[in-house]
């Protein structure tokens, strides 16, 4: 399989667009967690800096979209951000070294659960039923099994990389294969603005998942 890799900035802009979503919302969110992040200090408790910038990436895309008819939903003990339509729905994971680099292979940092397991399957039987999928339909009615995206970020120094990627499939616990990715620019951050490195990273967004009930 072919992943589709789009990292020019219109044609980044023209497929968020189909996709009911905007740059700026992602970005937004994606720095308001790195704030956060850095906000903590040695003395918090080691898993406290990287759950609190994934939870916080999480309210602001809800807040963000919820203002334009997105829904919140929590299946398995995953939150997630459920187009008005049902035609997609979005969370937030913490990617590899490769996340924002269309020359690199990204992966889930932390290995997933059933309901990731749930999510993907459904991806790759929809898309196995109907390609036409990938493109975002005017419904006329909500759609019951959303396409599942998740919005990866991963910090290199002062460099916070994200994208926002659609998978199709997993290898011992985590997320390594994919349908599209979609690449954006990295938020820089100034060094005197906190720590730079998240010493527990294994535990940023780890969620307890269960078996979910669509």
């Amino acid at each position: 399989m072919t992943t589709i890799l789009l990292s020019e900035p219109l044609k980044v802009q023209s497929r968020l667009q189909e996709l009911g979503l905007t740059e700026e919302i992602l970005r937004e969110a994606v720095e308001a967690g790195e704030r956060v992040r850095r906000t903590f200090t040695a003395n918090h408790p080691l898993v406290v800096p990287g759950l609190m910038r994934w939870a916080e990436t999480i309210k602001v895309i809800r807040d963000r979209l919820m203002a334009s008819g997105w829904t919140k939903s929590d299946i398995g003990g995953v939150p997630l951000i459920i187009h008005p339509k049902g035609l997609i729905a979005l969370t937030v994971m913490t990617g590899n070294e490769g996340t924002g680099n269309d020359s690199a292979e990204l992966r889930s940092k932390n290995p997933r659960g059933s309901t990731t397991i749930a999510f993907i399957k459904q991806n790759a039987e929809q898309l196995e039923f109907d390609r036409t999928v990938l493109k975002i339909k005017a419904a006329e009615t909500k759609q019951d099994n959303p396409m599942m995206w998740y919005l990866a970020v991963n910090c290199v120094g002062n460099e916070v990389r994200f994208e926002l990627s659609l998978p199709l499939g997993m290898n011992n616990g985590h997320i390594e294969d994919w349908q599209e990715r979609i690449m954006f620019t990295p938020i820089d951050f100034d060094p005197s603005s906190g720590p730079i490195e998240n010493p527990f990273e294994k535990s940023e967004d780890i969620v307890v998942e269960v078996s979910p009930k669509f």
